[in-house]
C-alpha cells in the first residue's frame, strides 16, 4: 500500500460540531444535516473558481487586457459571495479555536468528554490566507479517535475541565479534500516566505 505523508498546520479556525443525527450518513452535505443553502452554493463557486484559475492565468499571459477584465469579474463574484454570506443568518454559531489539522483529521480543545468512535458533524470556517476577511466553509463527517483530559482552565470565573479532542475525517467531499491540501501547502509557503524575510 502506498504511504503518503500528510502535512499538518496549526491555525485558528471557526469550528461548529455536534453529534451526527443519523449514524449511517456518509454525505457531509446531506439535506438531513440542514446546512445553509448558501454554503453549498458558495462552495460550488469556489470549485468553479479553482477549475478556471489555470485557464485565467494562461489568458493573462497571452492577452493581458482580456485577462484583467476576467480577473475583475472574478473579484466581483467574490464580493457577491461575501454579501450573500453576510445576509444569510442560518449559519450555525461557530467558536474560533486553535486547531492542529491535516487533510485527514483535526485536533482542538473542548469542555466535554466525548467517547471514542462517536460520529460528529463538523463545520469548519477556514480563513483565506490571501484575504483573511474571507473564509472557506467545509462540512465534514468525523469520528472521535481521542479525547484526553488536560489541565483545567483556571483563568475562567468557573474552573472548567478541558479535553484535547482528536478527530479523523471519515467523509469529506473530493473538492473539500483537495481544498484542504492546497490550503495547507499555501499557508506553509506563506509562513516560510515570511520567516525568510524576517531572517534577512
Amino acid at each position: 500500500m502506498e504511504r503518503r505523508e500528510y502535512f499538518r498546520i496549526e491555525q485558528k479556525l471557526g469550528i461548529h460540531y455536534r453529534a451526527l443525527p443519523e449514524e449511517h450518513l456518509t454525505n457531509p452535505y446531506d439535506e438531513s444535516l440542514k446546512l445553509p443553502a448558501t454554503l453549498t452554493f458558495i462552495n460550488q463557486i469556489h470549485e468553479l473558481d479553482h477549475e478556471t484559475s489555470l485557464t485565467l492565468k494562461k489568458i493573462q499571459t497571452r492577452q493581458s487586457d482580456i485577462g484583467r477584465y476576467l480577473k475583475n469579474m472574478n473579484q466581483r463574484l467574490h464580493l457577491l459571495e461575501m454579501a450573500i454570506f453576510n445576509l444569510d443568518t442560518s449559519y450555525p454559531k461557530i467558536d474560533w479555536r486553535d486547531a492542529n489539522y491535516s487533510e485527514t483529521g483535526i485536533g482542538f480543545k473542548v469542555f466535554e468528554s466525548l467517547p471514542p468512535d462517536l460520529k460528529l458533524h463538523l463545520i469548519l470556517a477556514i480563513p483565506n490566507p490571501d484575504n483573511p476577511k474571507a473564509c472557506h466553509w467545509l462540512s465534514l463527517i468525523s469520528s472521535v479517535i481521542s479525547c484526553d483530559q488536560i489541565e483545567p482552565d483556571k483563568s475562567a470565573e468557573e474552573e472548567k475541565q478541558i479535553y484535547q479532542l482528536g478527530l479523523s475525517f471519515k467523509y469529506v467531499s473530493d473538492f473539500d479534500k483537495q481544498y484542504l491540501a492546497r490550503h495547507i501547502l499555501r499557508v506553509q509557503s506563506i509562513r516560510r516566505r515570511n520567516q525568510l524575510e524576517a531572517d534577512d
